[in-house]
């Protein structure tokens, strides 16, 4: 999410517009943003999962600047790697098993950023409260002095910091 946010604050800036703007002025190819991810081949044999070729899973997404639109994102998954660091390692070349190319304008990229952030935004609040909630009353500690006791339940966070 992380870097999903990144990519949002980039564009409520303006920052990613003036990227995509001098790379195509420049003529530079290098992506906008660029991911590189997959499983392991350990982990899908433990998953149930294993390849026929035994390798890992690669899987990469891509911002590039695109040439009838702003943007082309292209999604890649096929056969990785593992190195010496844990990564995944793409060993497909230019022939991925599964491949995605969507063209966006700015604005349709914007706007799909955007309303994504705003729903996960609203699923970390009810995350948050769901957890907040959840906690069951605990009785209260009797106090050291007896004169008075209060018989009411707490809630167990009520006094827990949320970080």
């Amino acid at each position: 999410m992380d870097e999903f946010l990144e990519l949002c604050r980039k564009i409520t800036c303006g920052e990613l517009r003036y990227m995509l703007q001098n790379k195509k002025k420049s003529g530079d190819k290098s992506p906008l943003y660029q991911c590189l991810g997959g499983t392991s081949a350990e982990k899908l044999a433990k998953q149930g999962r294993s390849r026929k070729d035994g390798m890992s899973l690669s899987r990469t997404a891509q911002l590039l600047c695109g040439s009838k639109s702003d943007f082309l994102f292209v999604a890649d998954s096929g056969p990785g790697q593992t190195d010496a660091k844990g990564l995944i390692v793409p060993r497909f070349g230019n022939k991925p098993e599964n491949h995605v190319a969507i063209s966006m304008t700015f604005e349709v990229f914007s706007e799909l950023m955007l309303i994504t952030k705003a729903h996960f935004e609203a699923w970390l609040s009810a995350w948050y409260m769901q957890k907040v909630h959840s906690g069951k009353p605990v009785q209260k500690q009797p106090q050291a002095d007896t004169q008075y006791q209060e018989n009411s339940y707490e809630p167990e966070y009520a006094s827990d910091p949320m970080f």
